[in-house]
């Protein structure tokens, strides 16, 4: 963080009219409005770069379309013109494409769970000695959900990856792609589950470790550290939260995968889209790249104060 002052050059007129002033504002309001578009650009180019950030656009597009789908063909059969009909089919087909456009991205997942688990089981015996009764990776009822939920994403990609195969052509057993079909939809159902149990947890023990701090339960700790380690909870207790929010949309959705008379398949779309929001809502690209403020700090000389933020 820097501050740096910036006044006119000598020959400039120390008392600049209403107009000029004006102006000037306006001059700055636009390059200020350009910066913030810049910097949503740089966040937007930084989600799309990465695998979870493209796959949470095909993510969307495949569930929104599904719930165009669904409002279409409703028309449709209110005598709508045979139009919405084609459109229907076509929204059912890029759905379609988007979902094997997801099944593409998530290659390679499996060894990162198995990589997750390697960790979390470290963590977990290496605090049994001294356990910390705020840390989830102490915590036994977590690791169990932990290992539950990843578990359940771990079959559901191995499945995944099998589902992909059969619809290349590479893998044609009709009876095992459906049983890897009815796994994908169970172990979907029981991530959510597990992750819901899970993040409950989380939730709890970060609530509980601040009011262990606001309350001065550690004394050597200085209102300083005390301010920053209740923030970094606030933040961590709040992502808990909304991942809960996220699979609690998701976990109707699984049902619906399941059985198909469970849920209709406008309710799914529209579901399964608010979940992506969520989910995007929580890997957009946080750090702020550029703050650029600028105001005038006299009346009498037009001196400029300019203020960078820059986090990496």
């Amino acid at each position: 963080f820097f501050l740096m002052i910036r006044r006119p050059p000598r020959s400039t007129q120390s008392r600049s009219s209403a107009a000029s002033d004006v102006y000037k504002r306006q001059e700055y309001m636009g390059n200020n409005i350009m910066s913030s578009k810049a910097v949503l650009l740089d966040k937007l180019m930084k989600f799309l770069a990465t695998t979870s950030g493209r796959d949470k656009v095909s993510r969307f597009l495949q569930y929104g379309l599904k719930f165009v789908e669904a409002v279409l063909l409703y028309q449709a059969k209110r005598r709508g013109p045979p139009l919405l009909t084609d459109l229907a089919g076509k929204c059912k087909i890029v759905s379609g494409q988007m979902s094997t456009v997801r099944k593409i991205l998530r290659f390679g997942r499996p060894i990162g769970l198995v990589y997750n688990h390697i960790n979390l089981l470290k963590a977990y015996f290496a605090g049994r000695a001294n356990p910390d009764p705020f840390n989830k990776a102490h915590n036994s009822w977590f690791v169990l959900s932990r290992l539950g939920c990843d578990l359940s994403l771990l079959v559901y990609f191995l499945s995944d990856h099998l589902l992909y195969f059969g619809k290349i052509g590479l893998f044609t057993n009709q009876k095992w792609l459906k049983i890897a079909d009815d796994l994908n939809n169970w172990t979907w159902l029981l991530e959510c589950v597990f992750a819901i149990i899970m993040d409950s947890i989380a939730a709890e023990l970060m609530s509980r470790k601040i009011r262990y701090y606001i309350t001065g339960g550690d004394e050597r700790a200085t209102p300083e550290e005390t301010e920053k380690i209740v923030e970094a909870c606030k933040k961590s207790r709040d992502e808990a939260i909304e991942e809960i929010i996220a699979y609690a949309f998701d976990t109707p959705v699984a049902i619906g995968f399941i059985n198909e008379k469970f849920i209709s398949q406008g309710l799914l779309g529209l579901l399964g889209a608010l979940s992506t929001i969520v989910w995007s809502h929580m890997a957009w690209p946080k750090n702020l790249s550029l703050i650029h403020i600028s105001e005038p700090t006299r009346q009498a000389e037009i001196s400029y104060a300019v203020f960078c933020l820059k986090k990496k």
